[in-house]
């Protein structure tokens, strides 16, 4: 007896692209990603390098980016994207980090 495993078993899905950036006319950063996923919404978590991620908003799908306006020149941001799925599970964290 011969059982095959497709490759795709056991690996979470993942969401494929993550670019911040900074845009300093006007004192914001862009966010974006991308992914080949069936997704419901996206929770994006934010943290000054050195401190703990925390939630910071939801996006609905099929947005797939957001401003951060409250950014400060000189400063490390980390910003982290994980997808719900329409099946009900997660995707795997996608973290970025980024010096203004």
């Amino acid at each position: 007896l011969a059982i095959r495993i497709p490759a795709s078993v056991g690996r979470k899905a993942e969401i494929t692209r993550l670019i911040a950036l900074y845009q300093k006319d006007n004192k914001r950063t862009q966010l974006t990603w991308d992914d080949q996923l069936s997704v419901a919404e996206y929770q994006v978590y934010r943290a000054i390098k050195g401190q703990p991620l925390i939630f910071w908003q939801t996006v609905n799908p099929p947005q797939k980016g957001l401003y951060d306006t409250d950014v400060e020149a000189g400063n490390e941001y980390e910003y982290a994207v994980m997808a719900t799925l329409q099946s009900g599970t997660y995707s795997a964290m996608k973290r970025i980090t980024i010096k203004l």
